[in-house]
């Protein structure tokens, strides 16, 4: 609760970084490779 009401106080859209995020985790881990693989990605 607390991080919405500090980013609503700084101005940030949570909805935009929430999407770019899984966006970024989206081609970084795509799901044919990670799906069913419990190794790490690094």
């Amino acid at each position: 609760m607390y991080c919405i009401m500090l980013s609503d106080k700084f101005g940030f859209d949570l909805d935009e970084i929430i999407l770019d995020k899984l966006a970024k985790n989206a081609q970084r881990y795509p799901v044919k490779f990670a799906y069913g693989n419990s190794n790490k990605a690094n």
